[in-house]
C-alpha cells in the first residue's frame, strides 16, 4: 500500500514536469538520482558482486523498465490523468502472467478473478456507455492511451525479472545496478539523438525534479520489498488500484477533470477485485 501511495504522488509530479521537460529529460533526472542514492548506500554497506545468473534477468528489467519510463512520460503529456493512468491497471495482469511463466506462481481463481475485476474497472473508468468496445475504440483514437498500455505492458514483464534478480543479491545492489543500466541507455540515446543540452533546465523544474526524485526512490524500495514479500501479480494490483484511483481523485482536484458515474463505477469495481485478491 505504500508503495501504491508513493507512486500516486510520483505520477502527479510527473504529469506536471510533462507539460515543460521532455520525458527523456524528466527520466535522466529520476534515474541519475536513484544512481546517487542507492550507489551511497552500496558505498557505505557494500554487498558482493553478484553472480552470473543476476545478469540476465537484470537485463530484461532494465531494458523494460527503459521503454516503460519513456512511454508513461509521453502518454502524460499527450493525454489527461485520469484518461492515461487507469490504463496501468493492466500492468497486474501482465505481472501475474509473467509472473506465471517466469516464477511458476500460482494464483487462487479467485485472485485471477479479483485481477480481471480491477483490470474491468481500470478500462471502465472512463467510459460512459459502449463498454470494452468504447475503451478498445478509444485506445485506436487516443496515442497517449496506447502508450500507456505499452507502459503496462513493459512494467508487468519487468516485475517477475526483477523479483527474480532480487534472489541472486541485495536489494540496494540491484536498485543501484538497475538504474545504472536504464542512466546508461538514456545517455547513449540522448548523444546519439544530441540533446544532452536538454538537461540544462530552469531553476522552478529542478525543485521539482529534486523532490520526484526523493518520492521515486522512496516508491522503488518499498515497491522491490512487496515484490520479495508475495506474488508480483498481487503487488502489482495494490499498488495500481491506489495509484488509478489515486488519478481520479487528483485529476479533479488538480486539474479540474470530470468525476463522471463511469468512473465510480470503474472505482468500485476496482474495490471488489482487491477485496478477491488480499482476503
Amino acid at each position: 500500500m505504500s508503495a501504491g501511495l508513493a507512486f500516486a504522488t510520483l505520477d502527479l509530479i510527473r504529469k506536471f514536469l510533462s507539460r515543460s521537460e521532455r520525458p527523456s529529460v524528466v527520466v535522466s533526472y529520476l534515474v541519475g538520482g536513484q544512481i546517487l542514492i542507492f550507489g551511497a548506500w552500496v558505498a557505505f554497506d557494500p554487498v558482493a558482486v553478484p553472480g552470473p545468473g543476476y545478469w540476465p534477468p537484470l537485463a530484461v528489467s532494465v531494458v523494460a523498465n527503459f521503454i516503460a519510463n519513456l512511454l508513461f512520460l509521453e502518454a502524460l503529456r499527450r493525454s489527461h490523468l485520469s484518461r492515461t493512468i487507469p490504463f496501468l491497471a493492466l500492468s497486474p495482469a501482465f505481472a501475474a502472467l509473467a509472473g506465471l511463466v517466469v516464477l511458476h506462481e500460482h494464483l487462487a481463481v479467485r485472485q485471477w478473478l479479483g485481477i480481471a475485476l480491477v483490470v474491468a474497472g481500470a478500462l471502465a473508468l472512463n467510459f460512459e456507455s459502449g463498454g470494452l468496445i468504447a475503451a478498445f475504440s478509444a485506445l485506436r483514437r487516443e496515442s497517449g492511451s496506447l502508450m500507456m498500455v505499452g507502459t503496462a505492458a513493459c512494467w508487468g514483464l519487468a516485475a517477475p525479472f526483477d523479483k527474480r534478480a532480487l534472489r541472486l543479491t541485495e536489494l540496494r545492489m540491484h536498485a543501484f545496478l538497475a538504474a545504472c543500466g536504464v542512466g546508461l541507455l538514456l545517455l547513449l540515446m540522448m548523444i546519439k539523438r544530441r540533446r544532452l543540452h536538454a538537461l540544462i533546465v530552469a531553476a522552478p523544474a529542478l525543485r521539482l525534479l529534486g523532490l520526484a526524485i526523493l518520492v521515486a526512490i522512496a516508491a522503488l524500495g518499498l515497491q522491490l520489498v512487496a515484490y520479495r514479500a508475495g506474488p508480483v501479480g498481487l503487488a502489482e494490483t495494490i499498488k495500481r488500484v491506489i495509484g488509478l484511483t489515486s488519478a481520479v481523485v487528483l485529476g479533479r482536484l488538480v486539474f479540474a477533470e470530470a468525476v463522471t458515474a463511469a468512473k465510480l463505477r470503474g472505482v468500485a469495481l476496482m474495490a471488489v477485485g482487491v477485496v478477491l485478491i488480499v482476503v
